[in-house]
């Protein structure tokens, strides 16, 4: 049985430009990957001839993208398909194909497809991780699924072979576990944020694309299991504190504006501005950042500073469609209430926009239930609440906070 119900289709039925092209590519690709998976057991990540065939591989899945909009490989026993084509290696490249796939079935994976989501550092991530995995080590399948999670790889998938032998199950035939999917994309998420916050988004490869990519699958999750997404945001600790706040403050704004009846393509947009919304920490001292302890008025200042730091940070990116532009005001904006207060205080008065405040509550939420300090008692949820009501129609935006209190205590 071959993957996708495909015909074993030979080369010569292919026809047309487009598909002579996606043929060609598919099989350079393939080449490529392999001198990757040789290249990463001996070299660092960082060595010119990997960064050149991560560069070169990626130039063929954009082109294979461009032709078919999917790339999407399916191994049936000795057998490598392309989007439900077979591919036919010729002398040339017959090892690298043999290699490949023989890489793949013994750890126990069926499939491996790439989206517009991809980049370079994926692609050379990916590529380590498979050659790091011992197939004779238990559970390597899932060893690879748990280090792409930590790694952050957002554009490429992977599918597990369901038993040994020739005959491997169709993509569609496995049920995937809803909780398996929530807990990676809570993973994918808190390392991402967490990279561009320790080494700052100009340095650690973050684009927009994958910005959109990871945040797309903490807002599938969400609307697919709520409650198994909210219960990771217990998971709270003074270490790597500003990870995972800024993951709850998205998790939190996104459930809000769910409740809101927002459609889905704003809550992506709503929910990359919530995990980005603290970026601008990078530039805050780590000491200023993590004191258990009042903060001096110098101190107090960098701290404060971190919301013009967001709007640098952010301003990296050389194209800013309408998601960047959200960040960027909700990086500003974010600690300024509707009173007025807060800050940053300008000359002119302004007023928080509506994602602002509702990254506003969901901030002030989590920052009153983590034990940010050693010294400091987080608050219950019912004391959260309760603070944050209190301050409805003052500081808060009354709707937002209502309707926040209403998510959060019916949840």
């Amino acid at each position: 049985m071959t993957p996708q119900g495909a015909k074993l289709e030979d080369s010569r039925l292919l026809i047309g430009k487009d598909q002579a092209r996606e043929y060609q590519l598919a099989n350079e690709l393939v080449g490529r990957f392999h001198v990757l998976l040789r290249n990463t057991r001996t070299h660092d990540r960082n060595n010119r001839a990997v960064v050149a065939n991560a560069q070169a591989a990626l130039a063929k899945i954009n082109g294979l993208l461009d032709i078919s909009g999917k790339v999407s490989f399916d191994i049936a026993g000795d057998s490598l398909f392309l989007n439900g084509i077979r591919l036919r290696p010729d002398f040339s490249n017959f090892q690298a194909f043999k290699s490949v796939v023989s890489h793949a079935r013994e750890r126990f994976i069926r499939s491996f497809s790439f989206d517009d989501a991809v980049d370079e550092d994926d692609i050379v991530a990916f590529a380590s991780i498979l050659s790091a995995v011992d197939p004779e080590e238990d559970e390597p399948y899932a060893q690879i699924v748990e280090r792409m999670a930590a790694e952050g790889i957002a554009g490429i998938e992977i599918g597990h072979v369901e038993e040994r032998g020739p005959c491997v199950a169709r993509r569609k035939d496995k049920v995937p576990d809803p909780a398996e999917a929530v807990v990676s994309a809570f993973a994918s998420a808190l390392y991402f944020v967490g990279k561009s916050i320790d080494e700052g988004i100009a340095d650690t490869g973050v684009t927009p694309r994958k910005m959109k990519r990871v945040v797309q699958l903490v807002v599938d999750s969400i609307l697919a299991s709520e409650e198994e997404m909210l219960s990771l945001t217990s998971l709270k600790g003074h270490a790597g504190y500003t990870h995972q706040h800024s993951l709850n403050v998205c998790i939190y704004s996104v459930m809000l504006a769910h409740r809101l009846g927002l459609p889905k393509n704003l809550l992506r947009e709503i929910g990359v501005a919530a995990l980005f919304h603290d970026n601008g920490k990078v530039d805050v001292p780590a000491e200023v950042r993590d004191k258990d302890g009042p903060l001096t008025a110098a101190e107090l200042e960098a701290k404060h500073d971190h919301t013009s730091g967001g709007v640098k940070a952010l301003s990296h990116f050389k194209e800013a469609d309408r998601t960047i532009l959200r960040a960027i005001l909700v990086a500003y904006l974010h600690h300024l209430d509707i009173d007025g207060s807060g800050y940053p205080q300008t000359r002119r008065e302004i007023e928080p926009d509506a994602v602002s405040r509702i990254v506003r509550i969901a901030d002030i939420y989590d920052v009153l239930t983590s034990p940010r300090t050693a010294s400091l008692k987080a608050f219950t949820k019912d004391e959260a609440l309760t603070a944050i009501l209190s301050n409805a129609g003052g500081q808060l935006d009354p709707t937002l906070a209502r309707a926040f209190a209403h998510v959060m205590t019916r949840s």
